[in-house]
């Protein structure tokens, strides 16, 4: 019963990590313990349970493994913060300016890298920018859109700025920069 507790205590840090919308690789830290207890017990018991529990540390840890290898670039493609580093950037450069996002509502992560600072266009989207706008706005990839029609039918400066494979930062009509 115990050793099922400490599986289930190992595994599932990385079951949550893995449904978390701001993904940080060092979020599995808690399921460690249990899988050093495991290690432990695997240690003193007779040689047939030796094996049971070996087998499920092995597991355990393989999983853990893969997940801290393969966890930082799936975060990445799902997290803003490379795009808030950008804008952050950005600003130095050209002088301070919103950063808005083609969305009903800010990712969480665009909210977190940004200390709350990032806004949302609203159900409008892009209809919502005017002439006059300054700062940065960010473009969601999509499979088929075109962001650079998008871009430029919104009088958004293009090329972007900074893009990744979900999103496109890029100057407001505004916004001027040397």
């Amino acid at each position: 019963a115990l050793r099922r507790v400490l599986i289930a205590w190992g595994t599932a840090p990385m079951v949550f990590v893995s449904l978390s919308g701001n993904v940080i690789w060092t979020y599995v830290a808690p399921g460690l313990p249990a899988f050093a207890l495991l290690v432990a017990g695997a240690v003193r018991a007779p040689a047939e349970a030796r094996f049971v529990a070996g087998v499920a540390v092995v597991a355990g840890l393989g999983l853990a493994a893969a997940t801290a290898l393969l966890l930082p670039g799936y975060a990445r493609e799902r997290s803003a913060a490379d795009t808030i580093s950008a804008w952050q950037a950005e600003q130095k450069r050209c002088g301070p300016g919103p950063i808005r996002f083609e969305a009903a509502s800010v990712p969480y992560s665009a909210r977190f890298y940004s200390g709350a600072r990032a806004a949302a266009l609203g159900p409008t989207g892009l209809a919502a920018v005017t002439t006059s706008d300054t700062g940065w706005v960010v473009l969601r990839a999509a499979p088929g859109r075109d962001l650079q029609a998008a871009a430029l039918a919104a009088g958004l400066a293009w090329p972007p700025v900074h893009r990744t494979s979900r999103y496109a930062l890029v100057r407001a009509p505004a916004q001027r920069c040397p």
